[in-house]
C-alpha cells in the first residue's frame, strides 16, 4: 500500500522522466532543469533533518520547581 503511494507520488511529483513509459518525448533540457531543481530543494532538506535531530540531543529534561 504504500509502496503504491509512493510510485504515484513519485509520478505525479516527477513527470518528466516517466514520458517515455508513455510515448511522449521528453527534452534534455527538462531533464537538467530538473537534476538542478532536485538539487537546489535537497540541500535545505538535508539540513533540516540534521539539526532537528541534533537540536534535542543535547538537552536533558530538567524539572525546576
Amino acid at each position: 500500500m504504500i509502496a503504491s503511494l509512493g510510485g504515484i507520488w513519485l509520478i505525479i511529483l516527477f513527470p518528466i522522466p516517466f514520458f517515455p513509459l508513455w510515448g511522449l518525448p521528453i527534452d534534455p533540457t527538462s531533464l537538467s532543469t530538473l537534476l538542478i531543481i532536485t538539487a537546489i530543494i535537497t540541500i535545505p532538506f538535508t539540513l533540516l533533518a540534521i539539526f532537528m535531530n541534533e537540536g534535542n540531543s543535547g538537552r536533558r529534561s530538567v524539572r525546576v520547581d
